[in-house]
């Protein structure tokens, strides 16, 4: 039975499940990173969430997430695995080893940055926009801000 806080994250963990599933789909001659962001951010878009700025409900149900570290916690707790045993198939590396966890942890993690900074942008840009940011710079290694 889900807690509280995994039915709260439950539309974002279903986005990163679908993005994961849309990963292993992804062209096998794509590179990690370009097939990362692709799937990740399609879900996004099917949802209808590339448009900005977005509507204030939606907002209000983002910033009771950020609230809850169990809501964040319960997304990438559902999703780590999955995650890594994806990014191992794309790699050609063993799920037990540290680079597919890294890279797997490292997405989540820019997931869950996007997330909390969303509801305080003003004026309001879309989370798809705001993903890509995030997955762009992880995959630079983080660059310093210009």
């Amino acid at each position: 039975m889900p807690t509280r806080q995994e039915a709260l994250a439950y539309r974002q963990i279903d986005r990163i499940r679908r993005g994961i599933e849309l990963l292993r789909d992804r062209p096998a001659g794509e590179p990690l990173w370009a097939a990362i962001t692709e799937a990740m951010l399609e879900p996004l878009r099917v949802d209808g969430l590339d448009a900005a700025p977005p509507p204030r409900d939606g907002l209000a149900e983002i910033r009771k997430l950020v609230a809850s570290p169990e809501a964040q916690a319960a997304l990438t707790r559902t999703t780590t695995d999955a995650f890594t045993e994806a990014v191992a198939e794309r790699t050609g590396t063993d799920p037990g080893t540290l680079y597919p966890r890294l890279v797997a942890e490292a997405v989540l993690g820019a997931l869950v940055a996007a997330i909390e900074v969303y509801p305080r942008y003003d004026p309001p840009v879309s989370i798809t926009a705001l993903t890509r940011q995030a997955l762009e710079l992880v995959a630079a290694g983080l660059p310093e801000p210009s």
